[in-house]
């Protein structure tokens, strides 16, 4: 068992419909890897980005972009799915101590939104030090603190798309977060739980 770092999968390779091996780069130079079980592990992103890349994937979008189909797959890039967070920022009083060296979490609340069937699906996190990186800051550059609302479980879904059939191009994604009102009236309510929080006497 070989495990080799800084490869890039390029594209699987197929004899008819059966995997065979992977064309891979690494330092400049292309070759191939064969294997009797060839394993897509590349993320929500790179996955699908990879299988369409190889044929695997919605035939018409493939073909439109000259990848010979190996077998018509539809739902590949399809049902993308996150967590979406907002960020509720509270400025801190002049002279309260900022450590960013320290743990920046210790409390999370984890619960049911109201009118909810599924469990648990938002997640508030309290962090004691928040930077300037969403903003063109640095990682030890400091605002404040913060609440952050996650969506456990959208009931919204994106999809990748191809742009071109060459591996370095960025595939198109449309994330589509918050377009159900369902998934809007959650992350509302969970901002108003944590301006709630903050406001109490």
């Amino acid at each position: 068992f070989t495990v080799r770092p800084n490869v890039r999968a390029l594209r699987v390779l197929f004899d008819g419909k059966r995997a065979t091996g992977v064309e891979v780069e690494s330092g400049g130079d292309t070759f191939t890897v064969e294997g009797e079980e060839i394993v897509v592990s590349a993320g929500a992103i790179g996955s699908p980005h990879l299988l369409m890349l190889s044929g695997v994937g919605p035939a018409d979008h493939l073909r439109g972009l000259g990848i010979q189909v190996v077998h018509d797959s539809p739902g590949v890039g399809q049902n993308m799915r996150d967590h979406p967070s907002v960020r509720v920022r509270v400025d801190v009083k002049e002279g309260f101590q900022l450590h960013p060296q320290k743990p920046r979490e210790y409390v999370t609340l984890r619960y049911t939104s109201d009118g909810s069937s599924t469990r648990n699906d938002i997640i508030v996190n309290a962090s004691n030090f928040s930077t300037m990186v969403q903003s063109g800051g640095g990682a030890l550059e400091a605002y404040g603190v913060q609440f952050s609302c996650s969506l456990q479980l959208a009931v919204g879904a994106g999809q990748l798309t191809l742009t071109s059939a060459d591996p370095n191009v960025q595939p198109h994604l449309e994330f589509r977060y918050l377009a159900e009102p369902w998934d809007r009236q959650r992350m509302r309510d969970a901002i108003g739980l944590c301006v709630r929080l903050l406001v109490r006497d």
